[in-house]
């Protein structure tokens, strides 16, 4: 099903830019600046700007997938070193406190009636 609703839409988008294509054919010149092309139909600069655009999100969708990446590594090693830590201190004998704690122990004194 999730096949054919794929090749549906296919067929539509592609038959949009075919009648896109065909009513679009006027010649045009872009300037921009002192620069100026050559007349071109209007829909090579449209279908130009579009793959411009794809290009341009691809581009900066791979650079966000690294620094992402690259975080997601820092992370996973900062977890392992906690997993470490809490590790050592679960095995730790009760009556060895670390070097840098001032813990005072307390005594049970028994009630008096």
């Amino acid at each position: 099903m999730k096949n054919i609703i794929l090749g549906v839409t296919l067929v539509i988008v592609t038959a949009v830019c075919i009648v896109f294509l065909l009513q679009n054919g006027d010649h045009v010149r872009v300037n921009l600046f002192h620069l100026s092309t050559p007349e071109k139909p209007l829909w090579m600069f449209v279908l130009g700007a579009f793959f411009a655009g794809i290009t341009l999100t691809v581009f900066f969708t791979f650079v966000m997938y690294l620094s992402l990446k690259s975080q997601i590594r820092k992370e996973r090693k900062e977890s392992q070193n906690l997993h470490k830590e809490l590790h050592q201190l679960r095995n730790q004998p009760i009556d060895e406190l670390p070097q840098d704690q001032n813990v005072e122990v307390a005594t049970l004194v028994p009630e008096e009636e």
